[in-house]
């Protein structure tokens, strides 16, 4: 039996909690004190996360994914027995999973089309993080590496699934499952305080943190993030610095890529097998895979550009 989309569950489940409606959550409450993140059900939040495990390499995943696309398309095709037609199920697998492994992003400073776009606050380049993007029923979900190993997932499923119910009646169904979620605030480039995500406490033995963000502004989705909280703690002020460095009016990717030498990351370069007590081999899913070539990749070349672009940058603030 199929698993319905979250975009599914909540659109059948708002008609009867929502409510009266609410306002948008945009704004943070003055005088009024936050609410305190309820430690959700683990199992709960586990659901939301799927068949694929935190902590998990590429090729563990690429595993999971091909025996779901096989399945599907040998259920989809009647589960045919003539030579031909099982050939024909055998090439649309192979398509398939040619297709979803053609989405791999590897964060290291090269344009991309996620540059902006709706998860360009959720990766910093130049820091060991890497992408797979799946389309699935009603929603797109957005695999996340660090140090080669899966730490966070991403979901965002359309707005208009909910025939115009606001960010703050899926929110409010959100929490009649997950107890309350704190509303955690920045700033915008005018310094007025808003509301970014709501989050809720980390729980189970992955210390999985579950987020609810509204990108309805620019990109008409809501979206729900789980991830490792443990290994978030690390990843996450790089984020910050990538988004404050766009809001100062610099180039938040140039900066990223010039600053990464200078960071410590030797401190934090094991993080991930202290969390999950396995061996990382690489910080990519590429490199995972295949030896680095011996020639400069285009993504290479790429950030060599950028670090051209920032020495004259830095040359002219001397003259």
């Amino acid at each position: 039996m199929r698993r319905p989309t979250l975009a599914a569950t909540l659109a059948l489940t708002l008609p009867l909690a929502a409510g009266p409606a609410l306002a948008k959550p945009t704004k943070p409450p003055s005088g009024a004190a936050a609410p305190k993140a309820a430690t959700p059900n683990a199992r709960a939040v586990e659901e939301l996360a799927g068949r694929f495990k935190f902590g998990a390499s590429p090729q563990e995943i690429f595993q999971i994914l091909e025996g779901a696309v096989r399945d599907k398309r040998w259920e989809e095709a009647g589960k045919p027995k003539d030579p031909i037609a099982q050939d024909r199920v055998r090439d649309d697998v192979k398509r398939e999973l040619e297709r979803i492994k053609a989405t791999q992003v590897d964060f290291r400073g090269q344009a991309t089309p996620w540059n902006v776009s709706i998860i360009d606050e959720e990766f910093a380049h130049g820091n060991d993080e890497a992408m797979l993007v799946l389309q699935e029923e009603g929603q797109q979900r957005f695999l996340f590496f660090y140090s080669g190993r899966l730490y966070k997932q991403y979901i965002a499923f359309a707005a208009e699934k909910f025939e115009g119910k606001s960010f703050a009646q899926v929110l409010q169904i959100l929490q009649s499952r997950y107890g309350t979620g704190a509303p955690v605030q920045a700033k915008d480039k005018q310094g007025k305080a808003y509301i970014r995500w709501f989050e809720w406490a980390p729980t189970g033995a992955n210390a999985l943190r579950l987020r609810a963000i509204d990108r309805t502004q620019f990109y008409s989705s809501y979206c729900i993030a789980i991830d490792d909280s443990r290994i978030a703690q690390v990843v996450d002020p790089k984020h910050d610095a990538k988004k404050a460095a766009q809001q100062a009016g610099g180039d938040g990717l140039v900066d990223h890529v010039a600053e990464k030498s200078t960071q410590d990351t030797d401190e934090n370069s094991n993080v991930v097998d202290r969390v999950t007590g396995r061996k990382t081999k690489g910080s990519s899913l590429g490199d995972t895979k295949n030896p680095k070539p011996d020639r400069a990749s285009p993504e290479e070349n790429a950030a060599g550009d950028i670090k051209v672009r920032v020495d004259k940058r830095k040359k002219g603030k001397k003259k």
